[in-house]
């Protein structure tokens, strides 16, 4: 029986990690003006291009008339294709490092490693950030401060040195005044996004290239912690399941206090995912707990990770067919492929609601979208839940004496 939300909010039950009420999702907390300091940013970002692009070209070649307007087109135009080449340069510098590429984002378009190859596909835009470079260490291998700087400069690093191959081109080969403006509008663009991207800020709550790498360069802890989790994601990858994660390696609960969101997620999130995979209950309650309360603190391309955590969690340990419910709408999307771990939380919904017959459907879909996960320790796992359902529908089904379809269909 599902249980009800009557003491929501209540400061008893959300301090009580056992309490279901602690698990619910918050409700968004809009910030006062958050939307217009959003258009206010954009059109900061646009104006601060246009004044680049026009300054930059016209003292840069000393052009006049309508010249400029070519070198301004030329600077925005060359945007996209310079972030293409800036998540490729942390790929090469990342690989070239002993790391190995997983996902790759530039926009909506994802191009990410499951377990059945590469693939592309179109998904949410990722507010605050252009693009992005999924690396973990490869198989036995451990990121150093040395390969995670190389990795962080070498996004920045193929920016300029496409700025200064553009102006190669320009003082040394004869070009005619309206290809040189666009040549200049091309570099100075290139300049531009290496430039920024070194400069140590945070753009809704993503780091740039240049704050992780004054955090690497410091050696602090916010470094050093970043290294571990990095170490266990490639674990992951190379098969290790979560309960067999070295001790070690595991950055403790207490380590997520280190004022940052996305860090703390990240700490809690691999503490749960441990939790669960090793049947610790007491663990996996108090982890969830933390991070519940936390859904609209990390960047919004990184929710649905958080939620289906927080879903399995319910799922294995609550039985709580409401409150898994509660948490199904924000387990769609992401910065990566979630639908695997989605269907099989549908599933999971409707073995809890004894709708068996759409539950094989789900469980029916999970199974064909494990090719798409990203991670081999996670196919282990999710295989391993899909068969305990599995077989509790077909003994259920034998008690009753009713026959599931494998193919019905989901709603």
């Amino acid at each position: 029986m599902a249980s009800t939300n009557e003491s929501a909010g209540t400061p008893e039950a959300q301090a009580d990690p056992h309490s279901d009420v602690a698990l619910w999702p918050p409700s968004e907390a809009g910030t006062p003006g958050g939307w217009r300091r959003g258009v206010l940013g954009f059109g900061a970002w646009i104006v601060a291009g246009v004044v680049v692009g026009v300054l930059a070209t016209r003292v840069s070649l000393g052009i006049t008339g309508t010249q400029w307007l070519v070198g301004f087109v030329a600077f925005m135009l060359a945007m996209w294709p310079n972030v293409i080449l800036h998540e490729a340069g942390h790929a090469l510098a990342g690989v070239m490092s002993g790391q190995r590429v997983f996902a790759l984002g530039i926009g909506r378009w994802r191009f990410e490693r499951g377990q059945a190859g590469w693939r592309w596909r179109k998904a949410d835009a990722v507010r605050g950030i252009g693009g992005f470079a999924a690396l973990a260490p490869g198989e036995g291998g451990r990121e150093s401060r040395r390969d995670l700087a190389a990795y962080l400069l070498g996004g920045p690093l193929a920016n300029l040195l496409t700025a200064a191959l553009g102006m190669v081109l320009l003082y040394r080969c004869p070009l005619s005044p309206w290809l040189a403006v666009a040549v200049s509008g091309v570099s100075l663009s290139a300049l531009f996004l290496g430039v920024v991207n070194l400069v140590p800020f945070r753009s809704h709550g993503w780091y740039s290239d240049g704050l992780n790498l004054l955090h690497v360069l410091r050696g602090g802890k916010v470094a050093r912690l970043r290294m571990r989790m990095m170490h266990l994601v490639g674990l992951s990858l190379s098969g290790v399941r979560p309960r067999d994660w070295p001790g070690t390696l595991m950055p403790t609960a207490e380590a997520a206090d280190v004022g940052d969101p996305l860090l703390a997620t990240g700490i809690l999130s691999l503490n749960l995912i441990r939790a669960i995979d090793g049947s610790d209950r007491e663990t996996a309650d108090a982890m969830a707990a933390r991070l519940a309360p936390r859904l609209y603190e990390v960047p919004e391309a990184m929710r649905a990770s958080l939620a289906v955590n927080i879903a399995f969690h319910i799922a294995r340990f609550r039985s709580d067919a409401a409150l898994l419910a509660a948490w199904l709408p924000h387990c769609e999307g992401g910065l990566l492929d979630v639908s695997a771990q989605s269907e099989l939380l549908r599933a999971e919904h409707r073995v809890l609601l004894g709708e068996d017959e759409y539950a094989s459907g789900h469980l029916a879909q999970a199974r064909a979208r494990l090719g798409n996960v990203h991670d081999a320790a996670s196919v282990v796992v999710l295989t391993e839940r899909i068969e305990v359902l599995e077989a509790a529908i077909r003994e259920r089904a034998a008690s009753s004496g009713q026959a599931v379809s494998a193919d019905a269909g989901p709603v």
